[in-house]
This record gives C-alpha cells, sequence and structure tokens, in this order.
C-alpha cells in the first residue's frame, strides 16, 4: 500500500495494488479517483502530490496526473512502468520515477510538497 497526504492532512489518498486500482478519500469514505477500468496490467505503485493537491501516480502505462478533485488531467506514458517517485533538487521542481531498471527525472512547472521555506 502507498499513499500520500495533502497538505492541510485533512485526506491522506491510499493506493492498494493487490487488490484494487483506486484511491480513498479517508474524510468521508468515498472513492476519490477509480482505476480499475484503466488499460494494461500495470499496478498503481508511487504516488506524490503538488501544493495545488494535484496528485501524480505510477499507474497502468505511466504517470497519472489526478487533480484534487478527482479529474483525470493527463498521463504521461513511461519507457518502463515507474514503481516509485519522489521531488526533488533544490527547488522540488524535478520529479525523479524508479522503474524497474531505469531512474527518470522530469522537470515540472509547478514544485513538489515538502519545498523548505
Amino acid at each position: 500500500m502507498s499513499g500520500s497526504m495533502v497538505k492541510d492532512q485533512s485526506v491522506l489518498g491510499l493506493s492498494e495494488t493487490l487488490l484494487f486500482r483506486h484511491y480513498v478519500e479517508l474524510r468521508n469514505g468515498k472513492i476519490f479517483f477509480d482505476m480499475t477500468s484503466a488499460p494494461g496490467e500495470d499496478a498503481i505503485d508511487g504516488m506524490r502530490i503538488d501544493p495545488d493537491g494535484n496528485l501524480y501516480v505510477s499507474g497502468p502505462l505511466g504517470l497519472w496526473i489526478i487533480s484534487a478533485t478527482g479529474e483525470h488531467l493527463g498521463t504521461i506514458k513511461m519507457p518502463m512502468h515507474p514503481h516509485n517517485l519522489a521531488w526533488g533538487d533544490d527547488d522540488h521542481r524535478t520529479l525523479y520515477l524508479t522503474a524497474r531498471s531505469g531512474i527518470y527525472r522530469m522537470r515540472t512547472n509547478i514544485p513538489g510538497t515538502g519545498v523548505p521555506k
């Protein structure tokens, strides 16, 4: 199971890779975003969040970006399925993604959470 907390800590996103492909909003227990019908066999694995509440999720076919309201903003297709991800560099605008046999680096227009003040 993987998880990521929104910045005000009111919502925890969880992914269960063995049984489900969805995220649960614990505030009211409802499914936030359902990936069960997504193409491919890759399971959901790592996830991170940005200051606007967008989720970056390693899912089927690549990196899924899901808005804070549960809208699928897009999928960045990757050469290999990413398993985990982390914000990095001094400005936290680089997303590092690990796959079975490689590490990918992607610059973003918005920093990830955990930016030093």
